[in-house]
């Protein structure tokens, strides 16, 4: 039976030199409108979770932010793999989601320079049928050409400046996010490389959802 819990993206991959901490953000969203609950979990001791681990959570129709965190100061220059558990009760009983996370420690003390900023553009579908409770938008950027270029990240938020949530797409050029219906979300890109070094934030860029 497939759980109502969606989660997106469907996995994280994080690197970072070592001694500095990871952060990756999932968010969880439901394809029925009946409440359900989630506790969450993790079979690694290295990963950090926000809300934290064994926390019991309630979700409807709002999207759910999970931050993964992970502190490399007493880890080992390596990679790593791990998974965190979503455990759903709901209208379609107890369902488990699996969400990879897979970590790369990189030497320290990397000279790298961070990757220029993308440039973007955000657009939108035709708005959905009525009664839906969430729309989409498409964010497009131009590729880096930097040789050691990892991904990027979009970060999304409801006032301009604002970051609220982050989408770790990897290494394309473009994305579709779900978001919830009734706001003007304002989007920034930014590119990441090997050494996890990041880039300044694109121009802004904002789209409204009603």
């Amino acid at each position: 039976m497939t759980p109502l819990l969606q989660a997106f993206p469907p996995a994280l991959s994080l690197t970072v030199a070592k001694g500095n901490t990871a952060t990756g953000i999932f968010n969880l969203q439901k394809s029925s409108t009946q409440q359900s609950t989630y506790s969450i979990s993790a079979n690694q001791a290295w990963t950090t979770l926000n809300p934290p681990y064994g926390s019991t959570q309630t979700i409807t129709t709002e999207i759910d932010p999970i931050t993964v965190s992970v502190n490399t100061s007493t880890m080992n220059v390596g990679s790593y793999t791990g998974v965190v558990y979503i455990v759903e009760s709901g209208p379609n009983g107890s369902q488990t989601l699996r969400i990879p996370v897979s970590l790369s420690v990189l030497a320290s003390g990397s000279t790298t320079p961070p990757p220029p900023s993308p440039t973007g553009s955000a657009t939108s579908p035709p708005p959905p049928p009525s009664g839906t409770s969430t729309g989409t938008v498409t964010v497009m950027w131009n590729a880096n050409t930097e040789a050691d270029l990892q991904g990027y990240r979009v970060y999304v938020g409801t006032r301009s400046g604002a970051r609220t949530q982050t989408f770790d797409v990897g290494n394309v050029t473009s994305t579709r996010l779900t978001l919830p219906l009734g706001s003007t979300y304002f989007f920034v890109v930014t590119a990441y490389d090997k050494s996890g070094n990041e880039s300044s934030p694109s121009g802004e860029l904002s789209k409204s959802l009603f």
